[in-house]
């Protein structure tokens, strides 16, 4: 599976944010409070949602995702598999103190809606689950700061094999 285009209508400060991305490797970089942790948190939404249930945690996971202009997350992403290529939308909006969210896959070759029943992370990760997927998408401040160059590369080595940076790959 192969990542084309990220646009995010709305999803926490990013408004109208676009990327095409390239084949292999794409890094996002940047100074604190750019947004990279929203995109990755917004690549994490289409695939998986927000939590629906009320509670002091899941309605603090929503509240940072939904605009900030408004009550919505929304967006898509188109995505190659084989010779196949789709776009996933997902929206999300509250109101109140109530959430709802839907979400469509969407064959770009013939524009019909492709997997009906069937959740994004099912179709295109295999069934992974939200907790692997946020241990093996991407290096986080894990305290790496702190690191010489050679037990980055390792620490990195480790997440991509592993999902966890002290596992000695």
């Amino acid at each position: 599976m192969t990542i084309n285009k990220i646009y995010i209508r709305e999803f926490g400060a990013l408004k109208d944010f676009c990327a095409d991305l390239s084949d292999g490797l794409n890094i996002f970089y940047g100074e604190n409070e750019t947004g990279k942790s929203t995109v990755l948190a917004f690549i994490r939404f289409i695939f998986f949602g927000l939590p629906p249930k009320r509670g002091e945690d899941a309605a603090k996971i929503r509240d940072k995702a939904l605009s900030w202009d408004g009550s919505a997350a929304d967006g898509y992403i188109d995505l190659t598999v084989g010779d196949a290529s789709y776009r996933i939308e997902r929206r999300g909006a509250a109101s109140g103190e109530n959430y709802t969210e839907r979400h469509a896959i969407i064959d770009l070759a013939t524009g019909a809606a492709a997997f009906r029943g069937e959740t994004p992370a099912s179709v295109f990760l295999g069934g992974v689950s939200a907790a692997v997927f946020d241990s093996s998408t991407s290096v986080r401040q894990l305290g790496v700061g702190a690191l010489n160059g050679a037990e980055l590369g390792t620490a990195i080595e480790n997440l991509l094999f592993s999902a966890d940076e002290q596992t000695n790959t």
